[in-house]
């Protein structure tokens, strides 16, 4: 294991790395996206959580997409309908 793999990556850096919806949206019927996707972040909604303060606030989870895979039988994504799933 190399000695930078540990350290913690600056908050620019993971962002540099992360896929808005907004970006995913327009890529989900791109024929790059399969290729492209794999070893980007993705912030995934959790819904919702009480804070310490009591207060109802939005929760999100960072993932790694590690594969894109197609399927025959597709979602409706924001209007269109997709047969990429990730993992």
């Amino acid at each position: 294991m190399q000695d930078d793999a540990l350290e913690e990556a600056a908050f620019e850096d993971v962002g540099a790395i992360c896929v808005r919806r907004h970006k995913l949206e327009a890529w989900v019927t791109k024929p790059f996206l399969e290729r492209t996707l794999p070893g980007c972040l993705l912030r995934l909604s959790l819904g919702e959580r009480t804070n310490s303060s009591g207060v109802l606030a939005p929760c999100y989870m960072l993932a790694q997409a590690r594969h894109c895979y197609s399927f025959m039988s597709g979602i409706q994504f924001q209007g269109v309908i997709c047969n990429v799933w990730l993992s």
